[in-house]
């Protein structure tokens, strides 16, 4: 029986799943208001490629302009770093099937820089407006969600490798990517 990776506030991490590591998996827990990520890709030899983010909201938006420049940094937030890089990976390794999760507090579309930061340029815009561009700019084979929910949930986010296949879940409920376009 496989292992489930945990990933600690503040880090990604990514890991290959062999097709016969059956309870193997990656995952995440104490969502508390933080931003969560998982990505899921299935491999031409039947393993995944799976990685999962959990960045508090503080670390992403000290990333962002519109703040005090002496604590601001003008850049990807690393909750969208490492889902474009795992978007990357994932086709350099030939998935054809990519299945995303992002979760954040449902929060943080009220902040007063989502959405009209996009004016500006890419650097300068608000966390959750660089993770949504990326996922909707991303190719066919993506299916992808967008799970908002309320600060000071505990909840964890984890792709385990089954014997019926790969099953995501978000707060202990099952992600149905069959009901979702791929432009949510």
């Amino acid at each position: 029986k496989g292992a489930i990776y945990g990933v600690d506030m503040n880090q990604a991490r990514a890991t290959t799943i062999l097709p016969k590591n059956i309870g193997g998996g990656i995952g995440t827990k104490a969502l508390a208001g933080c931003t969560g990520i998982l990505g899921c890709a299935e491999l031409p030899d039947g393993s995944v490629f799976a990685y999962v983010s959990h960045f508090d909201p503080l670390v992403d938006a000290m990333n962002r302009s519109g703040g005090d420049p002496r604590y601001t940094i003008s850049g990807d937030s690393p909750s969208e770093a490492a889902l474009t890089t795992f978007l990357y990976d994932a086709r350099q390794k030939g998935a054809e099937r990519i299945r995303v999760v992002a979760t954040y507090d449902a929060n943080a579309v009220h902040h007063p820089h989502y959405g009209r930061t996009r004016e500006r340029g890419y650097y300068d815009w608000h966390f959750l407006d660089q993770i949504q561009n990326t996922l909707r700019q991303a190719d066919e084979g993506v299916q992808w969600v967008e799970k908002p929910y309320e600060a000071g949930s505990d909840l964890s986010l984890v792709v385990e490798h089954t014997a019926q296949g790969n099953v995501i879940t978000f707060g202990g409920e099952t992600v149905d990517f069959k009901t979702i376009s791929t432009d949510s």
